[in-house]
Parts: C-alpha cells; sequence; structure tokens
C-alpha cells in the first residue's frame, strides 16, 4: 500500500506539473498572464514530489490542501482539459490520506 500511495502521488503531481505548463503556455482561453500564480503551484508541486519521495504524508497532505483549495476548486469548474488539474489535487490528497493512514497502522 505505500508504494500504491506514492505511485498515485507522483503521477497526480507529474500531471498537475504538466497541466500547469499547458495552463501557461498553450491556453487559448486566456487574456492575461497566469505566470506568477501558476508557477507559485508548480513550486508547490515540486516539493510534493520530494515530500512524496520521502513518504511524509503530514507534508503531503499540507501540499495537497495548499494546491487544492486556491486553484484546484476553481480549475474543477473549468469548461477544458483544465479541469483535470482539480481531479488530480483530490487524488494527490487520496494518495496522502492514504499513506498517512499507512503509517499510522505500521506505528
Amino acid at each position: 500500500m505505500l508504494k500504491t500511495s506514492r505511485i498515485i502521488g507522483l503521477l497526480m503531481l507529474s500531471g498537475i506539473i504538466v497541466l500547469y505548463i499547458m495552463l501557461v503556455f498553450f491556453n487559448p482561453y486566456t487574456t492575461g498572464s497566469m505566470t506568477l500564480p501558476v508557477m507559485a503551484m508548480m513550486v508547490l508541486a515540486f516539493v510534493g514530489v520530494i515530500a512524496t519521495l520521502k513518504s511524509k504524508p503530514y507534508t503531503m497532505l499540507i501540499i495537497s490542501l495548499a494546491l487544492f483549495v486556491p486553484m484546484g476548486f476553481y480549475m474543477l469548474g473549468a469548461p477544458s482539459v483544465f479541469r483535470w488539474i482539480g481531479i488530480f489535487n483530490l487524488l494527490y490528497l487520496l494518495a496522502s490520506l492514504l499513506l498517512l493512514k499507512e503509517k499510522i497502522a505500521s506505528a
């Protein structure tokens, strides 16, 4: 289960990073620049990758909430491929909760 939650977390974060890159450089729906907030979310996603690799469930939980609350929740209502940002954020939250459950059960 530990390995599964880490794989889910890494896959979801890599999907989030790819979608954020698409949001900045290939978004046909925007007229303004969203570079700064998206770059901040990408830094959080990279920190999440490190937390996932080191199996730190509390850090993963904090990062998943920080990623979901400003952008992920908003993107769930987007009528395009960017809706997957919110879905991937929720799946990363699930991975962090699974890892936390595993850590508590093994203690």
